[in-house]
């Protein structure tokens, strides 16, 4: 084969990028929201309704979940005392089972979505 020879490339198995890039986006997502929902739940179980309700989850990554809090005290609280806790817990739940650390930051508004 040599410059400016015509080469030939079987049809079948050749599909449009679009396509594929399709599917790959459709699987992530819904990889994605699973795992988030999963973690979601275990959040709330593992700390009760009334942190729940004044935390959120702000973002997953590499066994590192970072947890946004609207209150001041409860973020002292949460850092100084219930980090260990909270994490040993959540590593014993379906959704926070791969959970490495936990760290908390100050945060506005209180819903929990990515």
């Amino acid at each position: 084969m040599s410059f400016g020879d015509s080469v030939s490339f079987s049809q079948t198995n050749i599909k449009q990028f679009d396509q594929v890039a399709e599917k790959v986006i459709k699987k992530k997502k819904f990889n994605c929201k699973g795992k988030y929902g999963k973690l979601l739940e275990a959040w709330k179980n593992v700390v009760g309704p009334e942190i729940y309700e004044n935390t959120r989850l702000i973002s997953y990554s590499h066994g590192k979940l970072k947890v946004g809090v609207i209150s001041p005290i409860l973020l002292h609280e949460l850092k100084s005392f219930m980090r260990q806790t909270i994490r040993e817990e959540l590593k014993n739940t379906v959704g926070g089972e791969d959970i490495v650390d936990v760290f908390f930051m100050a945060s506005e508004g209180s819903t929990n979505s990515l």
